[in-house]
């Protein structure tokens, strides 16, 4: 019998939450370097940006005894069910979670570190919007604000207070929570960080130019949307956030942005697409068979095989979406690995649109850094500019999608927020792989988001009074015990370790969820005129928490500018690299082209190097 029940959702306190995680000693250590200066003109991490600086200002001024605790919330919906099955959308739920800014971005990378804040059902979310979960989370964060908690460690007692730093999500789920509206092709309005009109997306790339939203503007078009005198036409707002009773909190300082749907699943494969069309269909350089053969049989090295590209389909090529089919990792790997798949053709393609390509990998690079100056960020501009205005020249007939009127405001999002690798949703997105697998395993869609919420709260707290994932080596694979004198390169470890130190030789290590094996490549250096130095890893060695790399230099001969790539050849000279020292924690392949009778390696980076001489990118500083 079918019986009427109750709209509920399920939430978990922050207070608890935060509670277990401060009972880890190194928790105190990590939360403690907000304290710390930021260097002048480098934006590392939402504590250095604008917006951070301004939050912890107004903490240390309101309340200098207690510990401030920032934490982003993030939500988005997730389907528990086959997606193409009869009851799709029957049981989706609308999940939030949240991170702790305090922690460095390589902690919260960690699944373990994103923890669940509430579960709803998306059809209730819908019914009652997203303010109806929102309006408990900003009571107790108004709670957590005015009275905090404490909590004692080793007989000292600390007194804490959390903050809301940001809401990120991808562009709807965004829009939901702060109230504005939810259609970016025909709402006048569309943007939530500006009043650009559609006719504005597609002739104003300049920022200066666009009327930003700011809070006097926002309360009053609040207040003239309540009594009637405006429309959500005329302002893009559908209701007033619950956010804005925060008193240090306001929906126009949120600046946030996801790179993942706005580039990975939007701009990238559209522009990849076009691209591909114009090579095969136009200019008739490459047939699509071989295309994808040299797909399947392409060097992506160590690092990049575990996301593969898929083959290319004709059906995505000459469709009118930005589709190509592929994922997000799988799309950023097709991206970043074109021009070497296409080696000995694409100087063939014509010169504007090759050049619309390599000013869209350009943009992407800084876009994807982990530290920037203000210098790249007047570069990124400009980067954007020109890239808008050439694609209108090279595609006359495609339209610019709200997507790319995103990346006009990249710059002033990195400046106020931080990188945008900090609010990327791809780990969030991950996140929900535990609620579609225990949905998948457990077949009870009676009360499907409180069975969920109950059994990630049991995992959850089994993994942090277990083995809590703040250590710096996670995970350390198979090897064996030995004498650092008995090695043959253990010269290199003496000044590291002693002589006469047992030490393990492992065949591969995971640090904060980054796994590195030998053959991969590292970025060990940036020079102050920003030459890289690279080495191929040979041997790894770990003593207790310490992670050591034997490396062979590469020698370096040239930036290819067809192939975006630093080609070069293996070296002679080795050298040992504790992981702390390393310049970047992302590892790299050296990979070969497929350019006739070419004997380099070819080493193509991710993102852009920043080496201002006063800070250069170290890990050092994020381990």
């Amino acid at each position: 019998m079918q019986v009427e029940v109750d709209d509920v959702f399920y939430y978990v306190p922050i207070e608890s939450t935060m509670r277990l995680i401060l009972q880890q000693p190194q928790s105190w250590n990590l939360i403690n370097r907000t304290y710390e200066e930021s260097q002048h003109g480098i934006v590392d991490d939402w504590i250095n940006s604008d917006n951070g600086q301004r939050l912890l200002k107004y903490c240390k001024t309101t309340f200098p005894s207690s510990m401030p605790v920032f934490i982003q919330i993030y939500f988005d919906e997730v389907e528990t069910v086959n997606p193409l099955g009869s009851k799709t959308g029957i049981h989706k739920l609308g999940a939030f979670y949240f991170v702790v800014k305090n922690f460095p971005p390589v902690v919260n990378s960690a699944l373990q570190n994103i923890h669940l804040l509430a579960l709803a059902h998306s059809e209730d979310l819908k019914k009652h919007t997203a303010d109806a979960v929102m309006q408990t989370v900003v009571d107790e964060l108004t709670q957590l604000h005015d009275s905090g908690f404490t909590v004692c460690m080793n007989g000292h007692a600390q007194h804490f207070r959390c903050f809301l730093s940001q809401v990120v999500g991808d562009n709807l789920g965004l829009h939901s929570v702060l109230g504005f509206v939810e259609n970016f092709s025909r709402a006048t309005y569309a943007c939530d960080l500006c009043m650009a009109t559609q006719h504005d997306i597609q002739t104003t790339f300049n920022e200066s130019k666009l009327v930003a939203r700011t809070p006097e503007l926002y309360n009053q078009q609040v207040t003239d949307l309540a009594a009637g005198v405006i429309s959500m036409s005329h302002c893009g707002i559908k209701r007033p956030s619950v956010l804005v009773s925060l008193p240090y909190y306001h929906p126009t300082w949120n600046d946030s942005a996801d790179v993942m749907h706005d580039l990975f699943e939007g701009v990238l494969p559209l522009e990849t697409k076009l691209f591909l069309n114009h090579l095969i269909f136009e200019v008739r350089c490459i047939t699509l068979r071989e295309l994808n053969n040299r797909i399947k049989c392409a060097d992506y090295g160590p690092c990049g095989s575990r996301s593969k590209p898929s083959v290319v389909l004709e059906s995505n090529l000459k469709g009118a979406d930005a589709s190509l089919g592929q994922r997000s990792a799988q799309m950023v790997q097709l991206f970043f690995s074109l021009p070497l798949i296409l080696a000995d053709v694409i100087v063939k393609s014509d010169p504007l649109k090759l050049t619309l390509f390599h000013l869209l990998r350009c943009a992407v690079e800084i876009i994807m850094a982990p530290v920037l100056s203000h210098t790249q960020l007047l570069y990124l501009k400009d980067l954007v500019k020109q890239h808008h205005g050439l694609f209108q020249i090279c595609y006359p007939e495609r339209r610019l999608l709200y997507k790319h009127h995103r990346m006009v405001h990249y710059a002033r999002i990195i400046r106020s927020s931080g990188p945008l690798l900090g609010m990327m949703v791809m780990r969030y997105e991950a996140k929900h792989n535990f609620a579609k697998r225990l949905a998948h395993v457990i077949c009870n869609f009676k009360n499907i988001s409180y069975s969920i919420s109950k059994r990630h709260q049991i995992s959850h707290a089994l993994k942090w009074m277990t083995a809590p994932p703040l250590k710096n080596c996670a995970e350390v694979g198979n090897g064996e015990m030995v004498s650092v004198s008995d090695l043959l390169d253990g010269q290199l470890l003496v000044p590291f370790t002693g002589p006469g130190i047992d030490i393990f030789v492992a065949d591969r290590v995971k640090v904060f969820g980054q796994d590195y094996c030998p053959g991969m490549t590292l970025l060990l250096d940036v020079s102050d005129d920003g030459e890289p130095s690279f080495g191929r890893v040979d041997r790894i060695y770990v003593q207790e928490d310490a992670v050591y790399f034997i490396v062979t230099n590469w020698l370096l001969y040239e930036f290819s500018y067809e192939l975006q790539a630093y080609s070069c050849s293996i070296g002679n000279s080795q050298s040992c690299q504790p992981v702390t020292d390393i310049a970047d924690y992302k590892p790299l392949s050296a990979v070969t082209c497929f350019r006739p009778h070419c004997i380099y390696r070819h080493i193509t980076l991710r993102h852009h190097l920043c080496y201002d001489p006063v800070y250069k990118l170290s890990v050092s500083g994020q381990f």
